[in-house]
């Protein structure tokens, strides 16, 4: 009799994929529960489900409408499967003129531009199978008053797919066009990273989240994120003490004023940066402490990699 009730209970559990062992090894019913998506902004939507027994994941969708699945031991929901979500971080300058409504992300300028970029990129991939998620993560100021715009593209595939984004997204750069919008040809830059396996964590009162999930002070007086939207929104800031009223700088956002002696100081002080453009790089940094442009032009290494471009072509935020 026990050994009847045994052979029946085996046949059910591998005609119902419905049914798992939990950790205890107590029957219940499988429940897709959506894992938390990668660490934002690299990613703003996940296909991957995840389940405290085996776990199941859906790779891509058919065109007769089945689907092809693997099956992963406990652990993560990246893990042993071979694909691993990866991100394509692709940064480029609009041709079109940026104006201080950027700057607020809730406004109708910034939110129209992200849609429009975001339906032209989508437009793009449409036909690369797996359907990537993307998101337009930052718009910035480039040096020729323009829209420097940072768009994240992640997939999660095989690395011979991938190629095919990165090819699909060079070439129309390289085209000057996205969609219908004019880019700037030599502007550009695409790098692939690993995608973040944890969510981002909650920042504590009084700090920032920059891009990359990191919790910074805000308006402390240090541009520690890339971009430096720890420091952007601030309240006005006034001369120090002992800085004489004929001796001021006012930035460009007309609110904030900085003392004379540091512009050109190798430390971005003023919201938009400008109290840091046009400097001699002989002002403010060592020679030993200098980057050279592709076309000469020399700035400080501090400058590489802050979120703003100082080389004419883009170059000292390539690679970042």
């Amino acid at each position: 009799m026990c050994c009847t009730v045994f052979l029946f209970m085996l046949l059910l559990f591998q005609n119902d994929e419905d049914l798992i062992f939990d950790d205890e090894g107590v029957v219940r019913a499988r429940r897709e529960v959506e894992v938390a998506p990668v660490a934002e902004p690299l990613q703003d939507s996940s296909n991957i489900h995840s389940h405290s027994g085996r776990q199941r994941r859906q790779l891509f969708s058919n065109p007769f409408g089945s689907t092809s699945d693997d099956e992963d031991d406990e652990g993560s929901a990246i893990e042993g499967s071979g694909m691993e979500p990866r991100v394509y971080r692709v940064m480029f300058t609009l041709e079109k003129r940026w104006t201080q409504a950027y700057r607020n992300r809730e406004g109708p300028a910034y939110r129209n531009t992200k849609a429009q970029i975001s339906s032209a990129f989508t437009e793009l991939l449409q036909d690369v199978q797996g359907n990537p998620n993307l998101q337009v993560v930052a718009m910035t100021k480039s040096p020729s008053s323009e829209i420097r715009l940072t768009v994240d593209i992640t997939y999660d595939w095989e690395p011979e797919r991938s190629n095919e984004i990165k090819m699909k997204i060079e070439n129309a750069l390289r085209s000057g066009f996205v969609g219908s919008h004019r880019v700037r040809k030599q502007r550009f830059s695409i790098d692939e990273h690993k995608a973040l396996p944890v969510p981002r964590p909650r920042c504590g009162p009084g700090q920032h989240q920059c891009l990359s999930g990191r919790c910074v002070a805000r308006c402390d007086g240090k541009n520690e994120c890339l971009d430096a939207s720890d420091e952007k929104g601030c309240p006005p800031k006034h001369p120090a003490e002992g800085c004489r009223g004929d001796d001021s700088f006012l930035c460009n956002d007309d609110v904030t004023i900085i003392c004379e002696v540091q512009r050109c100081d190798g430390s971005v002080d003023c919201p938009d940066g400008d109290d840091e453009e046009g400097c001699d790089p002989a002002e403010g940094c060592r020679g030993d402490d200098s980057f050279v442009c592709v076309e000469g032009t020399i700035i400080c290494e501090v400058q590489r990699c802050d979120g703003s471009e100082d080389c004419p072509e883009g170059d000292d935020e390539e690679g970042c």
